[in-house]
């Protein structure tokens, strides 16, 4: 018999890719990386804020409005004698509800004051931004003023126009 050779062949294997084991390399990072983010964000950041110290909170008033009913008045004449109305619709900011109530228990002087200062404007005046600035410094300067002698002035913080109609 013949004798039969055993040839040892040495088969390659095709090379092994290497992106399989970057793939994981990048995934163990990524996991290592958050993992250090997490222990600064929940622990170390904790660990500091009990050293600190505690923050104040600070509350801020709630804004108060009171709305006046609309007011429709006869603006001063123009030089060619067409008369010209105003209707404006006025909102106060109060400091304090107590104001509120100052206000309402002296309504009918409120607004014989502020028919008066209205009355009293001219439509050209009150076309203009300034004009009607003006006016509003005007209706907080009435409505601070005290309603008698022995009281103290409101604290109004400001007034805003709703509404504001020249015909």
């Amino acid at each position: 018999m013949a004798q039969a050779k055993a040839e040892v062949v040495d088969v390659e294997s095709p090379p092994k890719s290497k992106k399989m084991l970057y793939i994981l390399l990048i995934a163990i990072l990524l996991l290592a990386m958050g993992g250090g983010a997490a222990y600064y964000f929940l622990i170390h950041k904790d660990s500091k804020n009990e050293t600190a110290e505690p923050v104040k909170e600070v509350k801020q008033k709630a804004l108060i409005y009171m709305p006046l009913e609309n007011f429709v008045v006869n603006l001063l004449p123009e030089a060619d004698g067409d008369q010209v109305f105003l209707q404006v619709g006025i909102n106060l900011q109060v400091d304090e509800s107590k104001d509120i109530d100052v206000i309402k228990a002296n309504m009918p002087q409120v607004r014989s004051r502020l028919l008066l200062l209205l009355s009293s404007q001219s439509a050209k005046v009150l076309e203009t931004p300034g004009g009607k600035n003006k006016l509003m410094a005007d209706i907080l300067t009435e409505i601070k003023r005290p309603f008698a002698k022995d009281h103290q002035e409101q604290k109004v913080a400001n007034v805003f126009f709703t509404s504001f109609i020249i015909q």
